[in-house]
Formats: C-alpha cells, sequence, structure tokens
C-alpha cells in the first residue's frame, strides 16, 4: 500500500485512495480499503495509461461527438487516472461526515491537488491522470459546495462519493465504490452514471507477478445524462467531449466485474472508480 505527497499537512493526518490488491499484486479496478502505517489511514488507487472511451450524445447543443474504441480486453486493463483523499485532521472514516454538504472554500494548493476546507471537515484531494486536467483556482469562501457520503460497502470497506462544484468554474464527480449508487443516504452521483449492459470480455488481468488469481471479468461500459445529452464511456478508459459548449470529461478507472471469484479472492466482486468534471 503506498502513500502519496501530503502536500505539506501536517503530521498526523489521514490520506485515503482507493486499491485492490492481492499478494502484491494490483488488481483490475480499484477497491476502498484503509490500513494504519506510521499511525496514518491510508487507501489508493493506482494508474497505468489512457485509452479514448466511446461517447454518444443525443438532445441539447452537443459541439463535438468523441468516439473511441472499447477496451481490448486483452488483460493489459490500463487505469487512467489515481485520486486520493487526505483528510487535514482526523481518522478516515470515522471523522469524515456520512453524508453532508457544505458552503467551503478551495484553498491554495499544489497544482494536482483540489483543497477545500469547510465548517466541520477539511481534506485534500490529489488527483494523477492522463491526460492531466488543471485543477481549479482557489476562490472566495463558500463559492464551493462540497456534497460526501460514504457508506459501509463490500467486506464493511467504505463506499465514497464526493461531489465538489466551484461556483462558476466547474463540478467534480469522485466515486470509489463496490455499487454504482449509494444503497443508504440521500447522495445522488452526478450526472447519474448507468450500467448500458454492454460488456467486453471476458479476459484475466495479467500483470508482473502472474495472472489475477481472481479470475476472469469483464469490463461494463456506463452511460452519463448531461444536460439532456447521453455520453457513454468503457472501463480503463479518458474521455473528453462537449454538451451545449462546455466541456464534459471523465477517467473511468474502473467498470468491471468478476465473473465467478473464487472463495479466496479478496477483492470486490464489483467496483468502480471514476473521476468526471463538467464545465459550468
Amino acid at each position: 500500500m503506498g502513500c502519496a505527497d501530503d502536500g505539506g499537512a501536517d503530521e498526523g493526518n489521514d490520506e485515503v485512495a482507493a486499491t485492490e490488491t492481492e499478494d502484491g499484486e494490483t488488481e483490475t479496478g480499484t477497491d476502498t480499503e484503509t490500513g494504519e502505517s506510521s499511525g496514518e489511514t491510508e487507501t489508493e488507487t493506482e494508474t497505468d495509461s489512457t485509452e479514448s472511451a466511446e461517447t454518444t450524445e443525443t438532445g441539447g447543443e452537443s459541439d463535438t461527438s468523441t468516439t473511441g474504441e472499447e477496451p481490448a480486453c486483452d488483460g493489459s486493463d490500463p487505469v487512467p487516472a489515481d485520486w486520493f483523499i487526505q483528510l487535514l485532521e482526523g481518522d478516515f472514516p470515522n471523522d469524515l461526515p456520512t453524508d453532508a454538504e457544505e458552503a467551503c472554500a478551495v484553498l491554495e494548493s499544489p497544482a494536482n491537488v483540489l483543497r477545500v476546507d469547510c465548517p466541520s471537515f477539511a481534506f485534500d484531494l490529489e488527483l494523477t491522470a492522463t491526460p492531466m486536467p488543471t485543477l481549479p483556482a482557489p476562490v472566495a469562501m463558500g463559492e464551493a459546495t462540497v456534497r460526501v457520503h460514504h457508506e459501509p460497502g463490500w467486506l464493511n470497506w467504505p463506499d465514497l462519493w464526493i461531489d465538489v462544484e466551484v461556483a462558476g468554474v466547474e463540478r467534480w464527480a469522485f466515486t470509489a465504490a463496490s455499487v454504482l449508487d449509494p444503497l443508504e443516504g440521500s447522495y445522488a452521483v452526478p450526472w447519474s452514471p448507468a450500467l448500458t449492459g454492454a460488456e467486453c470480455g471476458p479476459f484475466i488481468v495479467t500483470t508482473p507477478f502472474g495472472e489475477d488469481s481472481c479470475g476472469e471479468q469483464v469490463a461494463r461500459a456506463l452511460e452519463f445524462s448531461v444536460d439532456g445529452a447521453s455520453v457513454e464511456a468503457w472501463h480503463a478508459t479518458h474521455f473528453e467531449t462537449s454538451v451545449d459548449a462546455r466541456a464534459f470529461e471523465g477517467w473511468i478507472s474502473a467498470a468491471r466485474e468478476y465473473i465467478e471469484p473464487p472463495e479466496f479472492c479478496d477483492v470486490s466482486p464489483t467496483w468502480y472508480s471514476m473521476v468526471t468534471r463538467r464545465e459550468l
């Protein structure tokens, strides 16, 4: 389990992201896990490379239609983005509200970090992606709306959703969960992602350590609803398109399902890890 740079945060802060590992191998997709390391709670998502995703647009005034190939399904299984959350105070997930919506400030931070300060919590969101976007610059207090939700997921690891809307700039949505939509609370995932029913595979992921011991999996395609337009994107791909003359972009690091994982498999049978952004 690796640690990301804390970006100068105070000692004792917690760092979280999404990963799945087994016997030292990085598995396809990502899972949210926490573990102790030098007093810090941590979780991690892995990144590799990027493929373009298939996008389809209907309705609205879509300026472009970006169409790419579905994943090769050859076991290479690229992951286009890592994202990490680091609480500036407290332990994850205990000190992060289960379900909250607050007016927050976006603070000065490194180029690949979105740092927010809310009345009841504060955290860094660190993004490593291919291609790498420009994160919003700091804005005045109260100009960012931050929504968070987490709940017990597979084997009680927390499923996590974060929504950061920077007024007049753009909106970001972060997901690391064993289900696509929350099963508890009232949190609505931005742009209503849903499975299309399309599959790619089955295939077995291979790493320098060998084949994935959890067996075969299939990649899934997702459909997003963006201001009346339908945008589709595959597991393990990056996409960028325009709807109503405003950018919509995503890094779908995982949208996959194991077919028949063995009893000893210690990663979630289904997993969704993604970052999406919409220009406002």
